[in-house]
């Protein structure tokens, strides 16, 4: 880290910061789960209870179930992905159901949609045997638990369009049926691993329901509005994205920056996405070092030009590289300002107190610039002229389809790209193209050779003649 950047940081220096779960041990009565899958609920449960308690004393909460929110997150992602099955005309399926699909990171809006849907719940009402405490080994074995039923689902679907044309009345009521089952089945395991959700609990002499105790601790708005901005440069700004499931809206990166900067003014912390995975080289947010220089996430903070040279590479490079995927969800609680332009903004975590400063991370605004994924703000921070002008548009799938992705100038480079890294099967592209099986594997032999070539000043290249064959 450059010694003239930790001259200038000033890691309790902002001027807006959140009051809040800082006055309580967070891992303790906030949210118990250490990890990136929890960090959604986290962001969620921060960005409801900073509204209810803006300037105001912050009430008793006490340490919300996490499980209860993931109990019903992976019900709902699973039923969703047993409905899509119903209409499903294809004969065959392309790829078996992907394993581990369940378990991928929420959405960044995920958190805030389960708490205004289902309420909360605190610790004592229902068994966490899906937090911090239980094993990686129990988790996964859930999980491979949740891939062995839904791979049983795929297969009994594919049995019946083996045996019945699949556009017949008959399939589909065939289908219909599968799915009602095996919805019961995913509920049965989830049951029994995680426990049931309680309808009604009791905290002293009083009842609650999860919706009336969210109510009541976080004055939660009954149909909160919120809008997901996002922002990728290789896609048309000011266009409506679907993805994830999520509405999301395509903006420039100061529109972003004024809408955080808004909801931090009125109380509110604001859910975020970003890449802090272990790739990311301008980040300190755990190991050996200063202690004045943890937490920092930061490009200007690093210099690794005598390393590997100037970079010149940008967002929309990395985006298209897939080099800056995001893969956790934070909470911005505040942001230092200078002279009307914001230098760093506070973001917390679901984060251990080894991690970070106490928990709390310091993003520059740089790294913000390249790395933020997404956030959810509440509409009222956003022009709602120019939401209604969004609004108007087609509403855009965030991938394209495969025929789209290998078509034009680019399509030719996506396919080699794609085959080559294992996305897609030869036969696939060959579907959605107009090469054969046959070119686009002497394709991929010849993408490969070059790689091999690139690298042969590497004592550790493998010989071009040695490239697997798929």
């Amino acid at each position: 880290m450059r010694t003239s950047f930790l001259g200038q940081h000033a890691p309790n220096r902002y001027s807006v910061a959140l009051k809040g779960f800082e006055a309580r041990p967070r891992d303790k009565e906030v949210c118990p789960a250490n990890g990136s899958q929890h960090d959604f609920i986290y962001a969620a449960l921060r960005s409801v209870y900073s509204k209810a308690q803006a300037g105001s004393a912050p009430k008793k909460l006490h340490r919300p179930s996490v499980t209860f929110l993931v109990y019903h997150y992976l019900r709902e992602r699973a039923h969703e992905v047993l409905n899509s099955y119903v209409k499903l005309e294809h004969r065959r399926f392309n790829v078996a159901f992907p394993k581990g699909e369940l378990a991928e990171t929420p959405p960044v809006s995920a958190g805030l949609s389960l708490i205004d849907k289902h309420g909360i719940v605190p610790e004592g009402a229902m068994p966490e045997a899906y937090e911090a405490r239980i094993t990686r080994g129990k988790r996964n074995d859930l999980q491979a638990q949740l891939d062995a039923t839904m791979a049983e689902f795929v297969k009994a679907i594919e049995h019946v369009h083996d045996h019945k044309k699949p556009d017949s009345a008959a399939a589909k009521t065939q289908r219909t049926e599968i799915v009602a089952r095996y919805k019961k089945r995913v509920d049965a395991l989830l049951d029994k691993t995680l426990g049931k959700p309680p309808k009604a609990f009791r905290i002293g002499e009083t009842r609650y329901t999860p919706k009336s105790y969210a109510q009541e601790v976080l004055g939660q708005p009954s149909k909160p509005e919120r809008v997901v901005l996002t922002n990728d440069p290789n896609r048309p700004m000011y266009r409506r994205f679907k993805r994830d499931g999520v509405v999301h809206y395509n903006v420039p990166l100061a529109l972003i920056r004024r809408a955080v900067v808004a909801s931090l003014k009125v109380g509110e912390a604001v859910p975020m996405t970003t890449d802090l995975s272990a790739r990311n080289a301008y980040q300190l947010v755990s190991g050996e070092a200063p202690q004045q220089a943890v937490g920092v996430l930061s490009l200007a903070a690093f210099d690794y030009s005598p390393l590997v040279g100037e970079s010149n590479t940008d967002k929309a490079q990395m985006r298209r590289a897939n080099t800056a995927a995001a893969d956790h969800t934070l909470a911005i609680t505040g942001y230092d300002a200078k002279g009307g332009k914001v230098v760093k903004w506070r973001v917390e975590g679901a984060l251990t107190e080894k991690m970070g400063d106490k928990g709390v991370l310091h993003m520059y605004d740089d790294y913000l610039g390249r790395y933020i994924d997404s956030a959810v703000v509440s509409r009222d921070v956003v022009s709602s002229k120019l939401l209604q002008r969004i609004d108007k548009t087609k509403l855009l799938p965030w991938e394209p389809s495969l025929k789209e992705r290998y078509s034009g100038q680019r399509g030719l480079q996506n396919l080699v790209f794609d085959v080559a890294s294992g996305k897609v099967s030869e036969r696939q592209a060959a579907r959605h193209s107009e090469l054969s099986v046959q070119q686009i594997k002497s394709l991929r032999k010849t993408a490969l050779n070059a790689m091999w070539r690139a690298l042969d000043d590497s004592d550790h290249v493998r010989p071009a003649d040695k490239v697997p064959q798929r």
